[in-house]
């Protein structure tokens, strides 16, 4: 076995890894907040816009045969 006096690890990088692996799990778990924000925030404007749409709809229905002519 190889042991190091300045890092007293059994296999050389391990406890380097084991950082790696920790700051990827920390940036996996933001990733994943951000993610549903973004998933959130989509899900609005997509409601927003259905909601728009209909409106819009609604008061193309209100308008005469020569008002909707000139749109």
């Amino acid at each position: 076995m190889i042991f190091d006096t300045e890092s007293p690890e059994l296999i050389p990088g391990f406890n380097k890894l084991i950082q790696h692996l920790k700051d990827l799990e920390t940036q996996n778990k933001n990733l994943k907040e951000e993610n549903e924000r973004i998933k959130f925030k989509c899900e609005r404007v997509t409601r927003l816009y259905e909601e728009l749409d209909q409106k819009s709809d609604r008061i193309f229905s209100l308008l005469t045969d020569e008002q909707k002519k000139q749109i």
